[in-house]
C-alpha cells in the first residue's frame, strides 16, 4: 500500500512540472464563449455487440446491447452504461455456466460514473494539450445477485502530439485503476491514431497495454506477481450524418500476454487465449 500512495506522489509531482479519461475517454474540453458556458453535452448512445468483452477477457459470449447517457459541464460529466443480455445466456437452464438468474434480455451490468476532467493550454508543453482525469465508478451485476465493484481512475493523456492542421491526430496516455472494493490496482497504456477521411467519415485505431500490480493479478488470476496481462486494440469507423446523429462500427482484437493469464482465459470455456468481436453502434449528441 505504501509503494501505492507513492506512486502517486510521484505522478502528482510529475503532472505539476508540467507534464485522462477513459476506456473509457472524456471528451476533449474546448474553450467555451459566454452564450454556452453553461451549456452541457450530452451524448445517447446504442452499441450492438457481437459478444461482450472486458478488459479483453470474454464476459457473454453472444450478441449485447450496450445503452449509454453521457452528460457534461465544465469538465465534470456524469455517465450511466449498461450491458444487456440479448439471448437466454443468463436462464438457468441457458449457455452461462456461473449466471443462473433469469436475467435475459435484461441488464446483466450496469456502470454509474461521476469524474472530472480538465485540458491545459498547449503552451503548457508547447507542442500537445495535456489532459488530466478522475472518475469514480460503481459496477453493479445483477446477473450476479446484484454483486459490485467500485474503481476510482485516475488519467493523464497528451491528446495531440501532430500537426493540428494535418488530418491525422494522435493521442497517447495512461490511466491507473485502484479498486476501492478488493485493494488492489492495475492500469493501462494507451494511443489512439485517428484520421478524418472526409469531413463525415472518420477512423481511428486504438491500442491498449495492461500491467496488474501483484494484487491485482492475484485477485484475477490467481498468481501472487506483477505482470503484462493484455494488449488490446480496436479499429473504428465513424459516419456522421448530420451535426445530432452519427452511426459507426468497430472490430476488437485482445490477447493474453501472459501465462497464467492465458490459462485463465483458456479456463473458461467461452474464451480462449486470443479474443475477437465485432460492433456497430448509433450515436446522438447534442
Amino acid at each position: 500500500m505504501k509503494k501505492f500512495y507513492a506512486f502517486f506522489m510521484m505522478l502528482a509531482m510529475v503532472s505539476t512540472m508540467g507534464l485522462f479519461a477513459q476506456e473509457a475517454e472524456v471528451p476533449a474540453f474546448e474553450e467555451e464563449s459566454s452564450d454556452n458556458e453553461w451549456k452541457p453535452y450530452i451524448e445517447l448512445s446504442a452499441q450492438w455487440n457481437s459478444k461482450y468483452m472486458a478488459d479483453g477477457a470474454v464476459v457473454n459470449p453472444y450478441p449485447t446491447l450496450n445503452l449509454d447517457a453521457y452528460a457534461e459541464l465544465k469538465g465534470f460529466h456524469v455517465d450511466v452504461w449498461s450491458a444487456m443480455d440479448l439471448n437466454e445466456y443468463n436462464r438457468p437452464d441457458g449457455g452461462s455456466y456461473s449466471y443462473k438468474n433469469n436475467r435475459e434480455y435484461r441488464a446483466e451490468e450496469i456502470d454509474y460514473e461521476i469524474g472530472y476532467g480538465y485540458t491545459f493550454d498547449k503552451d503548457v508543453l508547447g507542442f500537445s494539450p495535456l489532459s488530466l482525469g478522475i472518475a469514480w465508478k460503481y459496477w453493479q451485476y445483477p446477473r450476479a445477485y446484484f454483486s459490485h465493484d467500485n474503481p476510482l481512475d485516475f488519467t493523464i493523456a497528451l491528446n495531440n502530439v501532430l500537426d493540428e492542421e494535418s488530418k491525422f491526430g494522435l493521442k497517447f496516455g495512461a490511466t491507473i485503476r485502484y479498486e476501492l472494493e478488493h485493494y488492489y490496482w492495475y492500469g493501462w497504456l494507451f494511443s489512439t491514431l485517428s484520421y478524418q477521411i472526409t469531413d463525415e467519415l472518420s477512423a481511428s485505431l486504438t491500442a491498449n497495454l495492461y500491467y496488474c500490480h501483484h494484487d491485482a493479478a492475484n485477485y484475477k488470476y490467481g498468481d501472487n506477481r506483477s505482470l503484462f496481462s493484455v494488449f488490446q486494440t480496436v479499429a473504428k469507423l465513424n459516419y456522421a450524418i448530420n451535426e445530432y446523429v452519427s452511426v459507426g462500427c468497430y472490430v476488437e482484437g485482445a490477447w493474453a500476454l501472459d501465462h497464467d493469464v492465458r490459462a485463465g482465459w483458456k479456463a473458461d470455456w467461452a474464451s480462449s487465449e486470443e479474443n475477437f468481436r465485432a460492433g456497430t453502434s448509433l450515436t446522438f449528441a447534442f
